[in-house]
């Protein structure tokens, strides 16, 4: 269940294990890891969900084009969606392997635009000790800038948070 501002309650027929919104405010994406996934429009009270073919670990919500870039942790993929459900760009991380231990599904991979909406960031582990970081530019889907970082704790989570320069993550 989901709850705007004016006290209008959005009923979802699915856990909310995964949560975004745009820049706008007028949306809200609410996501379960086994792939239901519904967009709560607050502007016409419209909820819209449907059942991906792939489970979620990670999901980021464009801030201006009503687009959701999910990361699905059974074929290891990089998934951007409109809100309606067409694909515009799909890929394979190279090299992604299941890191134990396996109930840690964070450590399955992450995505997230930046503010801007003009880069798309994406993270996962390559083993236990590295994970690998790309940013995309999300006008042709290309590979701005990629690297591998030394995971020093060992299987931590692959998590990404917006900060207000849209050139930076934590």
């Amino acid at each position: 269940m989901l709850l705007n501002r004016y006290a209008k309650v959005f009923k979802l027929p699915h856990r909310a294990y995964h949560l975004a919104g745009d820049l706008t405010g007028n949306a809200v994406v609410a996501a379960h890891e086994d792939g239901h996934l519904s967009v709560c429009d607050f502007s016409d009270g419209f909820v819209t969900t449907r059942r991906l073919p792939h489970n979620i670990t990670a999901i980021s919500v464009h801030p201006t084009n009503m687009s959701i870039a999910t990361f699905e942790g059974t074929k290891r993929s990089l998934i951007v969606e409109t809100y309606e459900g067409k694909t515009l760009f799909e890929e394979n991380p190279h090299g992604f392997c299941r890191v134990e231990p396996s109930w840690q599904s964070q450590a399955e991979g992450s995505c997230l635009f930046d503010s801007s909406g003009e880069r798309l960031w994406i993270s996962y582990p390559l083993s236990p000790e590295k994970i690998h970081i790309e940013v995309r530019e999300t006008q042709n889907w290309s590979t701005i800038s990629k690297t591998v970082v030394p995971d020093e704790i060992c299987n931590a989570s692959c998590m990404l948070f917006s900060t207000p320069d849209p050139s930076r993550v934590l």
